[in-house]
């Protein structure tokens, strides 16, 4: 399972990604990331929910999320024995600077 966190633009939403055209992302990965932009954060999300979701195999979602692991729009770090947090970002944001951030408030918070 993965937990699901995000930073996304609040307004205009889509003219913060207007630069996704120049990360050049196959299909199946912009489908995996608009996917993955739309679902609630803070929730937990299996491979198994996204992959009977979008109708594709483990195989082709893998893919798409290495694909986007390489673009940083997606970062993933594990925070138990089968648990993760997954984290999305966008062209002005990057998913390790949203994981930075994550983990900054975390650590505020206990602190």
């Amino acid at each position: 399972m993965a937990l699901l966190s995000k930073e996304l633009p609040t307004s205009n939403f889509f003219r913060g990604f207007n630069g996704l055209a120049k990360f050049g992302l196959t299909h199946r990965a912009l489908v995996v990331y608009l996917f993955l932009c739309e679902l609630a954060p803070n929730r937990d999300y299996s491979d198994k929910y996204i992959i009977k979701a979008l109708g594709m195999s483990a195989n082709v979602l893998a893919l798409a999320k290495k694909e986007l692991r390489e673009q940083d729009l997606l970062c993933t770090k594990r925070v138990g024995m089968n648990s993760y947090r997954m984290y999305i970002g966008y062209p002005k944001m990057p998913a390790s600077e949203v994981a930075r951030k994550d983990n900054i408030e975390r650590e505020n918070d206990r602190g």
